[in-house]
């Protein structure tokens, strides 16, 4: 992954390129530019901001300040004449580049989560597979806004993207409307907030597991899902309830079974209970977490998996499975992150050749087979 060096703010960015827009343009034909209070007078900004440029515009080569004596067309200017390509540091007159400020949230910037460890790396992929994207990880200053606004002004970038935002980091957001840059967020939890997004389609997902239990012979088919009303539960819940209708023409409610936000141990004997009762031949978790609560009833041989119960848990959880299931590789709905990381840079590339960013962009989930699911004899 490509690190995009520290540039000036966008303000100064701006007059840069104005500048080197009038260099270009033949604009001072005698060879010596205004003086700064001249030049701010006329692009009707501060004195500070023109000198800040002309430091920028020195060090490249585009003019020749000399103490005492006045400002100068330096030798980078002659070439630009001559129709050479022009480019600065942290500045490209190419079109197809394009720089990409990746913020990792929640606040504490934890590369560790196995959302941002999937989607990172399908960032990158999408950086080399796209000529002149330039992708740099940003922190999101533990959620200091004005920190997080000064350290966007010195990268200017031209796309924000935010990985696995959270609700306490929309101030982060308001401060990149403010500056006026786009942005897209990844996942679900932005919905409403009026920020373009790359999805997993969730409801999509939980049909996909549906019909492969239907098609393996299971009716009584139940569903695990957090009782909270966020847009991620209610995709997957709604594609469940679909599925069953279309497969079965109703739903029993009764075979949904809510769970808390996070799961306790005495939960476990809230599932042995639901089970029980309502005897599903198979349950479809929306949220693979969940699958410790089965831990317990797997280690007192309460229930066998998949001989008592069929099961397919959505996310691809390696690290908890193992340690519930053992050996045993469970069916999963897994997570397309690596797509939605790659999907992320080519919206971005869309967006610098002049296309809109979409409000949602959903990308599909993929069925991923596992020994969790037990064909019924069919009569």
């Amino acid at each position: 992954m490509q690190s995009l060096p520290p540039v000036r703010s966008s303000v100064v960015n701006e007059m840069c390129r104005r500048l080197i827009d009038e260099i270009v343009a033949s604009r001072f034909p005698n060879g010596q530019l205004p003086t700064s209070a001249e030049l701010a007078k006329r692009f009707q900004v501060g004195t500070a901001t023109i000198n800040r440029a002309m430091k920028y515009l020195q060090k490249e080569g585009w003019v020749d300040r000399r103490s005492g004596v006045g400002t100068f067309l330096g030798p980078r200017s002659l070439a630009g004449k001559e129709g050479v390509g022009l480019s600065m540091a942290g500045i490209s007159t190419e079109k197809k580049t394009i720089r990409i400020a990746v913020v990792v949230l929640p606040l504490n910037f934890s590369l560790d989560n196995w959302h941002v460890q999937n989607l990172l790396p399908g960032i990158d992929a999408g950086a080399v597979e796209n000529e002149g994207v330039i992708v740099e990880l940003m922190s999101p200053c533990g959620g200091d806004t004005d920190r997080f606004a000064r350290r966007l002004e010195q990268s200017a970038p031209d796309l924000v993207v935010f990985l696995k935002p959270v609700i306490e980091s929309a101030p982060l957001i308001r401060e990149v409307e403010r500056l006026r840059i786009p942005c897209l967020a990844t996942g679900t939890r932005w919905r409403g907030m009026g920020v373009p997004q790359v999805e997993e389609d969730g409801e999509t997902g939980a049909r996909l597991a549906v019909e492969k239990l239907v098609a393996a012979g299971h009716k009584r088919i139940g569903l695990l899902i957090p009782d909270v009303a966020a847009p991620l539960w209610l995709d997957r819940r709604h594609g469940y309830e679909q599925a069953m209708r279309q497969a079965f023409g109703t739903l029993d409610q009764n075979l949904i079974l809510w769970m808390p936000p996070l799961p306790q141990e005495s939960d476990s004997a809230r599932l042995l209970d639901y089970i029980e009762q309502q005897k599903p031949t198979a349950l479809f978790m929306a949220r693979g977490l969940d699958s410790v609560l089965f831990k317990p009833l797997l280690c007192e041989g309460k229930i066998r998996i998949p001989e008592d119960l069929s099961l397919i848990a959505f996310d691809y959880r390696s690290d908890v499975y193992r340690d519930v299931f053992g050996a045993l590789t469970p069916t999963v709905i897994d997570l397309p992150l690596f797509e939605m990381g790659k999907k992320v840079v080519e919206l971005a590339c869309l967006y610098k050749a002049g296309n809109p960013l979409p409000e949602r962009t959903l990308v599909p989930c993929v069925l991923k087979e596992g020994e969790s699911v037990r064909a019924l004899a069919t009569n």
